[in-house]
């Protein structure tokens, strides 16, 4: 049963403003490649068995090969615990279908995309938040006190996170799921960024811990193709797997064959596309961290992973009254914190192709320059 879902104030910005500005610094996700770019990885013969691929349904789990090629990054699964979804938000939709019933409670890391909390609460589930510290850190004593008020079923993270570009380090990871299993919680890890990290300290794929964890992934935000709409969720779980499956045949009942056809290239060809758009992210973190260096009208740190980072502005007026201007006056696009519930704080995406970032970021400045007289003089 689902209770009428909330607006998601995300989404409903960019379907108001996110294909209007030409230079887009609020995205979360890679540029986007060509399905040209996917066929060419695949070598040769890959253009002749594209366009032979039969427009049939696929399997309502996924083709093998696909799931195959998800369960190559994790550890102890196999193709079978695999279930491909339609992006990632129809893998939180199934899930907590499955996992929630109104009267329990779940805690979510906070800020987060808001359909998964919207999603819980159309559940009539209770939403308990675990936000994270002004310093970008995490409060384990905070989380066990939500814990401690009884009927979590699930807890949600987003690693690495966004917006803020936190990223959990093994020993954090694992406490989590420690802390999930006492309290007999399911463990749901939404990995949408992972593979976009800028440090050594990488944890395992949340899934890898144990039976108890979910983790979904997609290839929207790494890989920059959100157009294929496939992700999955993995858990040795066989329960969770099966109620998932059988919701689904409510919803989309598989994905497209197109879709996966392309997701299994990209996937079998991850070493060489995430280093690519890796490298985007890095060249964009350095201009920024280099260009915003003398600007006081930001508080900022670079992130960890992903391609977004979080900033809170010192100015007066609100951010969404500041994204609002960027648009009509500067052409370009930054997310306003109020579609998070944080105002005073500002999205920008590094998953942009350096030229537009570059060229995106010269005019954010020079809107700086012209409100600067607003910069806030209270710290």
């Amino acid at each position: 049963m689902l209770y009428r879902l909330p607006p998601c104030d995300l989404e409903r910005w960019y379907s108001q403003y996110g294909f209007g500005a030409r230079y887009n610094l609020s995205g979360s996700a890679a540029p986007a490649l060509m399905t040209a770019d996917l066929l060419h990885y695949a070598g040769p013969d890959a253009v002749a068995a594209y366009l032979e691929l039969s427009l049939n349904y696929a399997p309502a789990n996924g083709t093998l090969r696909l799931r195959t090629a998800i369960a190559q990054q994790y550890e102890t699964l196999t193709p079978d615990q695999i279930q491909v979804t339609s992006g990632a938000v129809e893998a939180l939709l199934l899930l907590f279908t499955v996992l929630l019933h109104p009267g329990d409670a779940m805690v979510v890391q906070f800020p987060i995309y808001p359909s998964i909390y919207g999603l819980a609460e159309a559940r009539g589930a209770e939403v308990r938040r675990w936000p994270i510290l002004p310093n970008g850190q995490i409060d384990l004593d905070h989380l066990h006190i939500l814990l401690d008020q009884g009927k979590v079923r699930a807890i949600v993270l987003n690693h690495p996170h966004g917006p803020t570009g936190l990223l959990l380090a093994p020993s954090e990871l694992m406490a989590i799921a420690q802390l999930a299993a006492d309290y007999n919680a399911t463990l749901v890890v939404d990995e949408v960024y992972r593979g976009i990290q800028f440090t050594d300290d990488v944890s395992p794929p949340a899934a890898d811990l144990g039976a108890h964890i979910v983790s979904i992934g997609d290839v929207s935000k790494p890989y920059g193709l959100g157009g294929l709409r496939i992700g999955w969720l993995a858990t040795a779980d066989t329960q969770v797997l099966d109620r998932c499956a059988e919701v689904r045949d409510y919803t989309t009942l598989c994905s497209t064959a197109p879709g996966e056809f392309l997701a299994a290239i990209a996937l079998e060809h991850r070493t060489g596309i995430l280093a690519r758009q890796l490298a985007v992210a890095q060249q964009n973190r350095r201009l920024f961290s280099v260009a915003m260096t003398d600007h006081e009208w930001l508080d900022w740190s670079l992130p960890n992973g992903g391609f977004t980072i979080f900033p809170r502005s010192r100015l007066r007026r609100s951010t969404a009254a500041t994204c609002h201007e960027l648009y009509e006056r500067y052409n370009v696009l930054v997310l306003p914190g109020e579609v998070f519930a944080m105002p005073g704080y500002l999205r920008l995406g590094f998953g942009v192709e350096p030229d537009q970032f570059a060229a995106g970021l010269e005019r954010l400045l020079a809107y700086a320059a012209h409100v600067n007289g607003e910069l806030r003089h209270t710290y």
